[in-house]
């Protein structure tokens, strides 16, 4: 199967997506469109071993210039003569070795008859290649319709959000804690085509694990790599010489309606599915109904003119009915009061809610909660039910599915009370304090309560117990959370250093004291070689006895040479101790200065924590407003902060945040999924996608070499920094590591060949002062950014090295290779802590789950495991994975495991069990 594993992949993804192909110049144009597969054959089976930087055998394949050239054999073609030419004799096995040979660790494939006999066809035309297979513009060709796999996929740290390519379009998926999908849907670019589904994909249902989409693709090419930041408002996406990054977009929208100028100050009010949008002057007695569906309105006429207090629309909503301000209740269908059905109910009766089909509950002035019933008296159409007891003191009611209940009611703005047909009481939940507002899931089955202040309390009504809060300000929280987590992981790190200052110190002393002695045993032997001289100068000088001088000047003179050596002894070990010594005081200077360096970073750290606790500590804004999805699958949460508050409400996780411009009063969601605000007091509408939207705000590189030469095949994100990493590279000839900003795009770092093979992953470290980035070329590299230091470099691995993460230590890496084993690393003494074997394909993926030492990997067909990283012990398998898998992710805080594999399958498993979730 094409691309069936890691190695081909780093090949495979270099001319597929959208088939890119090399553009010649004008006047060699018919011939290069006759072969222009010629390029990729090449790329593909051959310039893996045979490029500029790495020429086995001295033949480079890059170039028609270097193909005539040649290597240690001759030129590789003869222009005009295929069968003369040793690049053919080689792919067709007219000569040995065939080439490219067997199981060679490239994954190149020997050439087909059919690419056998158009390499022979474009030699007999003369080799028409003007331009680098690697470097020419490119004309993009459609992707197979088969060929979907999934290479990346990435999570949300804070949210229950995953990303994953598949093949050319990225797909956006919440899960609620169960693994359950919440929602789904595609990263569109509108300037690229749409794909062309399949019937079963056409068929499928939103959101199901065979759904696709029309939408344009996000991507030219198949989807190399993914990240998303940790609170889920970025996306990153890498492409064939670009980056993408996508921004979550919050901001509302108006509602498809006629615009604010037509309805300036009207109070709105909005049917449950939105489709129909009630405009009510004050004081007038029209009603505007804007129709969503036809995009049209209607003008009815009201009997009185009053100000509209409430509409309420029947289930189909075909029949709606208006009450005025004075008590009034009329009935409209099909945009024509009915005449029979205009009631005079008292004034103060607000808000009304259809009990069924014959029956409203509403509130009177009084706060008394009335039933009041359909009646066959056209004079007095409705009247009050008298089997339902008034009760006082209520402030809200709505209707409920229950078995026993009809109705639920706030008591004494604190006790919701359901209530039974005739009144009585069957249930109370006791919010404990004051009550402004709840709302209930559409089965009967939950209910939220808000209170002025505090958080909103989920209740699971059968048991009258709650299950939790809808905690809208969990952000706030999350921002203190990684705050303490940077300054406990910084004063670790401080806790490390510092006990390494007294050995140095010791060293620095034994060596001060072996300087001493060397300089005292060198003193003496400068005294030694200053008597020696001495002595042999005075025998030099002839007094009594001169016939015995010569051999007294001979054994002077052979003396002093004896001292002389033993001072070039002296003089050596005196050197060799002091550069001894001197380098353990400069090895006690850099500790002190990165001591006080780091001392400094976890200062600043500390300041930011202060910030995140005195934000936290601020007052809670006034939740104001609650209600549930149709489908009972989302609780939205408004506020007093201009904010909505997506939740999953199996899991309570919140999902995304909404902005508005003004304090929310009150919302409802459609069943087509969009939220809708209500503007009693005036004013335009707005309306959100449920789960926001997306837009690109950024595209990097392009067309243009200049940035990225080749496919963007590994990123993250440093979300606090704001920046973001990419890996790139020329198969077999360079890995590039760029760091750019994620607010502009602006390039702050380049460390250009910084590997000689494409990179495979990047990972910042906890802190984001440095990147770690694992290539092709088996090496593992640290580079430390806004430091002029080399990189760490950290070798052990026998092939192409895929994988990387830290630890939330920020001193351990992990790191998964094509060599089937896995790697523990300690960045602080730059040592192997432990190789964990017994995979039986590459390792492709490597997650750290949170701050265990637990570690999520993939390697291929190899059932994914959670392994310890202390003793390599396995914890669990995650069976059940369909094909070849590349990418794992963990998400909805450390509950879940995400794999994508090579046939486009999503599987999902349960991490604390490994049991999959269907």
């Amino acid at each position: 199967m094409l691309c069936m594993n890691v190695l081909t992949r780093i090949l495979c993804t270099s001319i597929v997506g959208w088939l890119a192909v090399a553009v010649p110049a004008a006047d060699a144009a018919d011939a290069a469109k006759k072969f222009a597969e010629v390029p990729q054959l090449l790329r593909r089976n051959c310039i893996a071993c045979h490029h500029a930087k790495e020429a086995e055998g001295g033949l480079d394949l890059e170039t028609r210039q270097a193909m005539l050239r040649g290597g240690d054999s001759g030129p590789a073609i003869q222009p005009g003569e295929a069968k003369a030419s040793l690049l053919w004799q080689r792919i067709s096995g007219a000569e040995d070795p065939i080439m490219p040979p067997e199981d060679n660790e490239m994954g190149a494939h020997p050439l087909t008859p059919d690419e056998q006999d158009l390499i022979a066809r474009w030699i007999d035309a003369g080799a028409p290649l003007t331009a680098s297979p690697s470097t020419a513009p490119l004309d993009w060709q459609p992707l197979p319709e088969n060929l979907r796999p999934i290479y990346a996929t990435a999570s949300s740290a804070t949210t229950p959000l995953a990303a994953y390519g598949l093949g050319q379009q990225v797909w956006l998926r919440y899960f609620d804690g169960q693994g359950q999908t919440l929602g789904s849907y595609p990263l569109s670019d509108p300037k690229l085509p749409s794909p062309t589904l399949t019937s079963a994909e056409a068929s499928a249902q939103p959101g199901s694990a065979t759904a696709a989409s029309a939408e344009p693709f996000s991507a030219l090419d198949i989807v190399s790599s993914l990240a998303i930041s940790r609170d889920g408002q970025m996306i990153a996406v890498g492409g064939f010489r670009k980056l993408d990054l996508w921004r979550f977009d919050g901001s509302p929208q108006p509602p498809a309606a006629p615009t604010a100028s037509d309805h300036s100050g009207a109070a709105t009010h909005i049917s449950p599915s939105g489709r129909h949008i009630a405009y009510a002057q004050p004081g007038s007695d029209k009603l505007i109904v804007y129709n969503a569906d036809r995009s049209d309105s209607t003008a009815l006429t009201l009997p009185v003119a009053e100000d509209v207090q409430q509409v309420l629309w029947s289930a189909d909503e075909d029949r709606l009915s208006v009450a005025l301000q004075d008590g009034t209740l009329v009935e409209f269908a099909a945009g024509v009061p009915d005449p029979e059905a205009v009631s005079t109910l008292g004034t103060g009766r607000h808000p009304w809610v259809w009990l069924d089909e014959h029956r409203l509950a509403g509130l009177n002035d009084q706060h008394q909660l009335e039933v009041w019933r359909t009646a066959d008296d056209a004079a007095a159409p409705w009247v009050r039910d008298e089997t339902f007891t008034p009760l006082n003191d209520i402030q809200q009611v709505t209707p409920i599915v229950h078995d026993r209940a009809v109705m639920v009611a706030l008591l004494a703005q604190r006790w919701l009370v359901l209530l039974a047909a005739d009144g009585s009481e069957v249930g109370r939940l006791d919010h404990g304090g004051k009550v402004s507002g709840f709302a209930l899931q559409g089965n009967g089955k939950r209910l939220v309560s808000l209170g002025p202040q505090g958080l909103p309390k989920i209740w699971d009504v059968d048991q009258a117990a709650v299950q939790g809060e809808l905690n809208w300000y969990q952000p706030v929280l999350d921002a203190v959370d990684f705050a303490q987590r940077d300054v406990n992981r910084q004063q670790a790190k401080l806790n490390r250093l510092k006990p390494r200052l007294a050995p140095l110190q010791a060293t620095v002393k034994t060596q001060s004291e072996a300087v001493a002695r060397a300089l005292e045993e060198h003193n003496k032997a400068v005294a030694d070689v200053a008597a020696k001289q001495a002595a042999l100068d005075k025998l030099e000088q002839p007094e009594e006895k001169p016939e015995e001088q010569p051999e007294a000047v001979k054994k002077a003179a052979a003396a002093l040479s004896s001292s002389q050596q033993a001072l070039a002894k002296r003089e050596q070990i005196l050197a060799t101790t002091r550069d001894a010594q001197a380098s353990a005081e400069a090895a006690v200077a850099a500790l002190v200065a990165m001591t006080e360096s780091e001392s400094q970073f976890l200062a600043s750290l500390q300041k930011t924590l202060d910030a995140a606790l005195a934000r936290r500590d601020e007052p809670l804004a006034a939740t104001t407003h609650v209600t549930f999805s149709p489908d009972g699958r989302f609780v939205v949460v408004g506020t007093a902060a201009k904010e909505l508050h997506v939740f999953s409400a199996e899991g309570l996780q919140r999902c995304v945040t909404l902005h508005s411009d003004r304090a929310v009063e009150r919302i409802s969601i459609t069943a087509a999924g969009r939220i809708l605000e209500h503007r009693p007091q005036g004013g335009q509408p707005h309306s959100w996608p449920l789960l926001g939207r997306w837009r690109q705000a950024l595209t990097l590189g392009g067309g243009d070499t200049s940035l990225f030469a080749d496919r963007v095949t590994a990123i993250d994100i440093d979300s606090p920094a704001q920046r973001i990493a990419a890996g790139s590279g020329l198969p077999s000839r360079d890995g590039t590591l760029t760091i750019f900003q994620a607010a502009d795009g602006q390039l702050e770092h380049r460390f250009e060949g910084l590997h000689s093979d494409s990179i495979m992953g990047v990972a910042f470290a906890p802190d984001g002062r440095s990147v770690a980035s694992v290539a092709a070329d088996k090496l593992v590299r640290v580079s430390v950014l806004d430091a002029d230091r080399p990189p760490l470099t950290l070798e052990g691995h026998g092939h192409h090295v895929l994988a990387v993460a830290w630890h939330a230590d920020g001193h351990r890496l992990v790191t998964g290779a094509a060599d089937k084993t896995m790697r523990v690393w300690d960045t602080e003494s730059a040592r192997s802590l432990r190789s964990i074997g017994g995979f039986s394909d590459e390792v492709t993926s490597v997650r750290m789950v949170s701050d265990s030492n637990q570690v999520a990997v993939s390697a291929g067909r190899t059932v994914p495991q959670l392994i310890d990283i202390n003793n390599g012990s396995k914890v669990r398998n995650f069976a059940g994975a369909r094909d070849y898998v590349y990418s794992l992710s963990i998400l909805s805080g450390n509950q879940l495991l995400l794999a994508g594999d090579h046939s486009g399958n999503l599987t999902l498993w349960k991490l604390a069990s490994g049991t999959e979730v269907k």
